[in-house]
């Protein structure tokens, strides 16, 4: 059995507001080994938009193409999505409304688990957090190291978080 939990399990159950981040910072000297695993992350239901400058996007592909839309100049808005942008020394997910289910959280998931076992990256800090729709955001949980987000998605037991 799997038992890492999900990225957002805490933010699903705190009741802190819809939208979910996670935002995790490496090293400098580990930029590099950040930036090969974002041209090569293909987690499972996501769809990769074309790179702009350093940044490496992915979009859950229900909304590929609304996305693509509004970077072209569209203003379509998405409030249900999953996405995840690598850039320079920065890993950023993001769930609106809590995002569309938990098979996309435990690809993002599957990610950040590549990203501990990369060699090369050492994380510096990385966080939580929740907001939106009348709720101030907030940090639930933060980290100074990968060993600390390690533990954060190790757990015996997988509650549901839907």
């Amino acid at each position: 059995m799997d038992s890492h939990k999900p990225w957002c399990w805490e933010a699903a159950q705190a009741a802190a507001g819809p939208d979910w981040h996670f935002i995790a910072r490496v090293s400098p000297q580990s930029t590099a080994a950040l930036a090969a695993l974002a041209v090569r992350a293909a987690p499972t239901g996501f769809a990769r938009l074309a790179p702009a400058g350093d940044a490496q996007e992915l979009i859950d592909a229900g909304n590929y193409d609304t996305y693509a839309g509004n970077l072209a100049g569209a203003t379509r808005n998405i409030w249900v999505y999953n996405l995840i942008r690598i850039t320079g020394d920065t890993v950023e997910i993001q769930a609106g409304y809590g995002g569309r289910g938990e098979d996309l959280s435990r690809a993002e998931t599957q990610l950040l688990r590549e990203l501990l076992a990369t060699p090369g990256v050492a994380l510096s800090r990385w966080k939580v957090i929740a907001g939106g729709e009348g709720y101030e955001y907030r940090t639930l949980r933060e980290g100074g190291d990968g060993e600390s987000l390690r533990r954060y998605l190790t757990t015996p037991a997988l509650p549901s978080f839907e």
